[in-house]
């Protein structure tokens, strides 16, 4: 708000709901006159700007319009949303995706094979049963792109998957009961690549970090005794905040499978 130099003239931005625009009002002593509708793009009261040293306030006018204007907008602006349809005769359906560093989308899917997406067309990245550097399923629950340019795929019930777009190869981590440092489970609900360049990979069954340097799991559990631990071993999501701090997403919408009412956080 701004006070003009006599005392009498104030000025203020309003958001009204009904009907829902942006006004700009001048106060003459007691009465509160509307100028300017911002969204309209007009002004209301030109008698009263005529009368008023506009020169004078015109520097806050642009001001308050390039800051409460740009909020509006966000709040009013319309979403337009474009269908990008599946390639010819795959389904629809995309469970997870993820953008690399040089642009490209990578979307996973229920069954249908893994797609790399340039804005214009596919290229498609399937399950061949006789081709053991092939993705590992067709069925995705997450993706990861990191920074050196590899993409992480989290499979439901065959591991995590690591792809090298120069080549084409996909390289496997399953769960080996025989290796302590083995994947711990191989449904991949979540993926995370930490500011360290550390994976962080949920599963059904267990937090693991990933150190690409080592090649070695390292394995979080709940522990019944240790209020500490892991809250639930079903992780579905992990997030990295500025600080550093990783937030675990855990539980599940099944009971048996942390969906019980203590389980999960």
């Amino acid at each position: 708000m701004r006070t003009d130099t006599d005392g009498l003239i104030d000025i203020c931005v309003a958001l009204e709901q009904y009907p829902n625009s942006l006004y700009i009002y001048m106060r003459r002593g007691k009465r509160w006159i509307k100028l300017i509708d911002v969204c309209g793009s007009k002004i209301v009261n030109m008698a009263t700007l005529n009368r008023i040293r506009f020169i004078k306030i015109l520097p806050l006018v642009v001001t308050l319009l390039q800051l409460c204007l740009g909020q509006y907008n966000c709040w009013a602006q319309k979403l337009i949303f474009e269908r990008v349809p599946p390639p010819p005769g795959l389904h629809p359906s995309v469970i997870c995706g993820v953008q690399d560093l040089n642009g490209y989308m990578w979307l996973g899917t229920y069954q249908s094979a893994l797609r790399r997406y340039d804005g214009y067309n596919y290229t498609l990245y399937a399950n061949d049963p006789q081709n053991p550097n092939s993705l590992g399923a067709n069925w995705m629950e997450s993706l990861c792109a990191d920074r050196k340019g590899f993409l992480w795929i989290g499979t439901l019930g065959h591991g995590l998957d690591k792809l090298d777009p120069a080549t084409g190869n996909f390289q496997h981590h399953r769960f080996d009961p025989k290796n302590a440092n083995s994947l711990s489970n191989d449904t991949v609900r979540t993926i995370l690549e930490d500011r360290e360049g550390k994976l962080w990979i949920g599963t059904q069954n267990g937090l693991n970090r990933y150190d690409p340097a080592t090649g070695k799991f390292q394995h979080y559990f709940h522990q019944f005794n240790d209020p500490y631990s892991l809250s639930c071993n079903r992780v579905v999501k992990i997030y990295e905040d500025r600080e550093g701090t990783i937030w675990i997403g855990t539980g599940s919408v099944w009971h048996g499978q942390g969906g019980e009412t203590d389980d999960g956080g």
